[in-house]
């Protein structure tokens, strides 16, 4: 175990509103958490809130871990942050798209965190629509 690990710090960096896309609808909620060893950022992970009619769907997007981190679970790690962050914001259903191509593992390491695919494609970008009940 590479013992610097111990000390990754993750932590919400942003935290924003944007403008109703209709008028009267909520805004939309955005969020991104980071990982770092000391001052360099590894990894990072994004969660919106889009408004529905039955209040939000939440999204978790854009995971991002350094290549040469990969594999060390601190993805795993920055997703149960979200997870947890998700839940208490009243998320009942989080849902994510992968693209099998580009992320290979993706499929693996979302289903070991508890995630189900939904069946649902995106036929032109080939992704993946997965979701997990929180």
């Amino acid at each position: 175990m590479d013992l610097r690990l111990l000390f990754v710090r993750y932590r919400l960096c942003q935290s924003r509103l944007e403008p109703p896309v209709k008028p009267g609808q909520e805004p939309r909620r955005i969020f991104r958490w980071e990982a770092s060893l000391g001052e360099k950022k590894i990894a990072s992970v994004g969660l919106t809130g889009k408004p529905t009619e039955n209040g939000f769907q939440w999204w978790i997007h854009t995971l991002e871990v350094r290549p040469e981190l990969r594999g060390r679970g601190i993805g795993s790690k920055l997703t149960r942050k979200v997870l947890a962050f998700a839940k208490k914001q009243g998320c009942k259903t989080l849902y994510l798209t992968v693209d099998p191509h580009t992320a290979p593992d993706a499929v693996q390491i979302y289903s070991r965190l508890g995630f189900s695919d939904t069946g649902v494609r995106d036929k032109i970008q080939r992704l993946i629509q997965m979701k997990k009940d929180l």
